[in-house]
């Protein structure tokens, strides 16, 4: 049993702490409490060596839900992924003129993208074997900085050379 604090009125309430998150009433004032989740899963050993998280499906995906739900929209797989797709798509396209202006539009986002990369992790909607969200690799941190020396060197090298790009000036 652990010991937790009334969010309502800060009686002291006992509960017994699972992997995934429980709703228990304070008999004092009816508040309803949200319990979280411990940090640690329950894992077996398989007689291979390989070592698996001992979650039912139904109790991974409550785990899962909650988890994600905590996780800032900043920090998730799908917005940056699909900044980061759409900016490649109009740097492929970009002599189409409006392909080329929307690039330039989506430079500020990309550049918040690769910078939100950097700063932090960004989760995939999975979890790992450890029973926690999964997270964006070393390789998408060193892509980022690339992107981002590409995207902050590519303006300045077009204004400094004089360049012109046809349909925009």
């Amino acid at each position: 049993m652990s010991e937790f604090c009334c969010v309502e009125c800060g009686s002291p309430l006992e509960a017994v702490q699972d992997v995934v998150p429980q709703e228990i009433v304070c008999p004092r004032c009816s508040g309803l409490n949200v319990i979280p989740p411990t940090e640690t899963v329950p894992t077996v050993s398989l007689p291979d060596g390989r070592v698996v998280t001992h979650l039912h499906p139904g109790v991974a995906q409550v785990r899962l839900a909650y988890l994600f739900r905590q996780t800032p929209w900043y920090r998730r797989h799908t917005p940056n992924s699909l900044v980061v797709l759409l900016q490649a798509i109009c740097l492929l396209g970009c002599c189409f003129w409006p392909l080329a202006v929307l690039a330039m539009l989506l430079l500020p986002l990309t550049a918040a993208v690769c910078v939100s990369c950097l700063t932090g992790p960004i989760y995939y909607r999975q979890l790992t074997p450890a029973g926690r969200l999964r997270q964006w690799s070393r390789a998408n941190k060193v892509a980022a900085v690339l992107l981002l020396v590409i995207f902050l060197a590519l303006p300045v090298f077009v204004l400094l050379s004089g360049m012109r790009v046809p349909g925009l000036f």
